[in-house]
This record gives C-alpha cells, structure tokens and sequence, in this order.
C-alpha cells in the first residue's frame, strides 16, 4: 500500500477525519436552532409574569421615592404658609395695616413662578437704603426647603460683616419667624454667604472667602444665640462669588449676588430617624409568583434523546 507524503511508517491518514469535525459543527448549529425555537415558543404568559415580578420591587421603590419626594414638597409649602403667617403678626396692627416701624416698614406682596405662587417679597424702605429696587427679602419654597434670601443692601454694611441699623430689628423679626417654624417642623438651618466677583480688598476680609464665611457666621449666631433654632441644627458656610444668581457685569446683577441666603431643611439625622421607625411590608416587595417557573424543554441530540451530562473523568 501507498503511503501518503509526509506520513510515518505503518500510520495511513483516514481520509474521511473531517467527518469528525463537521458533525460537531452540524451538532452545536442544530443545538443553536433547537434554542431559538424553544424560545419563539415560551409561554407569553408566564414571560410577563416573570417580567413583572422582576419589575415589582423596582417600582415600588420608585413609587415610594415619588410620593416621599410629593410629601415632603407639601410639608414645605406648609411651613411656608405658617412662617408668614408668623411674620405677618409681627409685621402687621391688629386691623391688618402694616405697621411702620421707626427703623423700617415694609410692604409683603406674592411672589409667582410659571404663574404659580411659591412664596412671597418683602419691599423694605428704611434709613441708610438708598431706592427700592434691590431692598427685597425673597422667601420661597424650592426643591431643597424653605429659602429666605437677604441682600447685602438690607443686611450689611457694604464690605463688612456689621449688620446695619436697619436690618438689626428686621432681621430679629425675620429670624423669630424662621425659628418658630423650624421648631414645629423640626427644620434644620443653612446659612449661605455669597459676594459679586469683585475682590473684597479689606484689611478686616482680605478676600470674599472671608467676607462671605463670616456674613453667613453673623446671620447664624445670630438665629441661634437666643434659641431661636437649635445650635446642633444650624451650619454656616461661605461661597464668595463662586455661585452667582446674576450677570456680574452690571451693578445690579452684582448687586443680587451680593448675599445671605438662609435655608429650612428637613435634617437628615431625623428623616433617618422617621424612616427607622417605619414599619415595611416585605410580603408586598415579594415577588407576584415566586413558585412559578418558566419551563423550558431541553435541547435534544441528534438521535432525539435528552443531552447527557459527559461522564467525568
């Protein structure tokens, strides 16, 4: 017999070998095609049911988190209303005329967003304030909490952290308001000091940083010297011109970057606090059908017998 080219001595090569790997091949593409028949054919019921199971725990996460983020806008709307309310009292004579003080009077109108009221503005005339325009006190309702922004114009004395004539007996009204209704609401304060972009320049605050910190430090000394709020619940901090609301490349857009703003916030030690004492339904979180199963039939060889495991070795 003929050896072939190359083959050792009493090895001949088996022509048909390939045989071998073309039946694997046939093999693992008949396995591929039996897959995706299986599952053009699965149970479109129970494939929602699985569907749904898997997506009920994540929807009722995201339900939970919507209605809590609904709830807590509410609850700042309410504090919103009594914190007026509040002031209104100090602000307002019994027949509901404004009072004028000597240092100040001022005038309370609505303050619109998108057509919507979502909090008021004080207009303050007043000794040592120079126009109308600028003197206003913002409070408003935001995603964050209750916000109170104070100008510099009403607050400080320019490029100091001294509070004016003026604002002294204001603030005191404004800030007996904000701790009444943290109390009730059990609300923490923020305090935020901003300047324009122009150096500050002073020997006392050599730059905005140190402006801005020890603004914010005077406003939140001052909230909690007489108990206002709680010391453990209120915090200062400084911004310089870091975070402007306006253009500052006008005077009255440096102007509105000029100053303090004061937030009302839920704490987050005690909303962790509420949340520790919630009672949570893990029956509901389950999943709709734990039992239930999809069955899928098994691939067969190509002698129509189930697959079996290879032996181990």
């Amino acid at each position: 017999m003929r050896r072939g080219r190359g083959a050792p001595a009493g090895h001949a090569i088996d022509p048909n070998a390939w045989m071998v790997t073309f039946g694997d091949l046939v093999t693992l593409l008949l396995t591929f095609f039996v897959l995706l028949l299986t599952m053009s054919s699965m149970d479109a019921q129970k494939a929602r049911q699985v569907a749904r199971s898997a997506g009920g725990t994540v929807m009722a996460a995201i339900t939970g988190s919507v209605m809590e983020n609904k709830e807590l806008i509410s609850s700042h709307f309410s504090a919103l209303d009594d914190f007026r309310e509040i002031l209104s009292r100090k602000l307002y004579s019994a027949d509901r005329e404004l009072v004028d003080r000597e240092e100040y009077k001022v005038r309370m109108r609505d303050k619109k967003t998108s057509g919507a009221p979502t909090g008021f503005v004080l207009g303050v005339e007043g000794r040592g304030l120079e126009g109308e325009e600028g003197n206003e006190v913002v409070v408003e309702v935001t995603p964050a909490g209750l916000r109170v922004e104070l100008p510099e114009s009403i607050a400080f004395v320019p490029g100091s952290a001294e509070l004016t004539a003026t604002s002294a007996r204001l603030l005191d009204d404004i800030l007996d308001a904000l701790g009444q209704t943290a109390r009730r609401y059990h609300l923490e304060a923020i305090v935020a000091g901003h300047t324009d972009d122009r150096p500050a320049g002073g020997a006392l605050y050599p730059s905005n940083w140190e402006l801005s910190c020890a603004r914010a430090s005077a406003i939140a000394f001052r909230l909690s010297a007489e108990g206002r709020v709680p010391p453990t619940l209120v915090a200062a901090a400084g911004y310089g011109g870091e975070r402007p609301v306006a253009d500052n490349s006008s005077a009255e857009g440096r102007a509105r970057n000029r100053r303090v703003e004061i937030l009302l916030r839920v704490s987050p030690s005690s909303a962790l606090e509420d949340k520790s004492q919630l009672t949570v339904d893990y029956k509901a979180l389950e999943p709709a059908a734990p039992t239930e199963m999809i069955e899928v039939e098994a691939p067969k060889n190509l002698m129509g017998l189930p697959a079996e495991a290879p032996p181990s070795k």
